[in-house]
Order: structure tokens, then sequence, then C-alpha cells
């Protein structure tokens, strides 16, 4: 199954950027990590949804801001809290032979799903991961 995304602009920076499949050790959310507040207004409707971003994380675990692309996304407010979420998001750093390298990475937020989560390569509710891509 062939997936089209667009690479997160990168004409800020200077370093390189990798993919997972690039890299010796790929980008981990580290546990507990910050989730995205489910909106009052959506979760009292029963509103459920998701939001598939994309964004570098740099060599200290943080999303760079000016990466972050909404692939798709059910609902604004959803993609609202997703967005207000990732700067308090923290991952393991990616590595490239035991060094530290910048990487892009594609998330899938759940809102409002228990058992039947939407697709996506790793998807976060607000109970954690709940499903991890492996190769």
């Amino acid at each position: 199954v062939e997936r089209e995304f667009r690479v997160p602009s990168l004409s800020y920076a200077n370093e390189a950027v990798y993919f997972a499949s690039d890299v010796t050790k790929p980008v981990q959310p580290l546990h507990p990590n910050a989730a995205p507040r489910y909106p009052d207004q959506q979760r009292s409707k029963g509103v459920t949804g998701s939001v598939t971003v994309t964004f570098v994380v740099d060599t200290t675990g943080r999303c760079e801001q000016k990466t972050t692309q909404v692939l798709r996304s059910t609902n604004a407010q959803f993609t609202s809290a997703v967005q207000a979420a990732l700067p308090a998001m923290r991952f393991s750093p990616a590595e490239l032979d035991g060094k530290r390298v910048r990487q892009v990475a594609q998330y899938t937020f759940a809102f409002g799903f228990l058992g039947n989560v939407p697709e996506g390569d790793i998807v976060i509710t607000a109970l954690g991961v709940v499903r991890e891509k492996r190769d």
C-alpha cells in the first residue's frame, strides 16, 4: 500500500533529516507523555475522530513546530487540540549509528475510540499509545 504525504519544509535547518527507515533507532514517544485534550464540546456530543500529522523530531526529542503539517483531520477542534499538545510532547530522539539525528515522524491522534481505533502508524488516545507499527 502506497501512501502519499508531504515532507515538512526544512529550508530553515542546516542539519539532515531522516525517515524512520533510514535510522538505526527511530523516534519513539516517551511514556508518560502529554496528550491532546479532548475538546469538551466534541466529547459532550459524542463526536469521534482523528488527526494525522507529520513533523520533525529534533535531536533533543522535541517537535520542531515549524515543520508540523496536518495530513488528515476529521474536525478542526481536534486539530487545534493536537497542535496545542505537540510543543509539550517529548520523544526519544532518533539515532543513526549511535548519533542523535532529526527524523520525520507521522502520528495519528484518535479522539473517542476505545477499541476500534483508526488506521495509523502510531495511534495515540487519551489512554496512551494504542498501537505502534512494527517492522
